[in-house]
């Protein structure tokens, strides 16, 4: 259970920068 956690909690940081890469790019 820890480590899916910590999974989804990577997942989503990684999802954040590149959501931030992508407007970075497109702006």
């Amino acid at each position: 259970m820890k480590k899916s956690n910590l999974l989804m909690e990577v997942k989503d940081a990684s999802f954040e920068i590149l959501y931030e890469i992508f407007f970075f790019i497109c702006c």
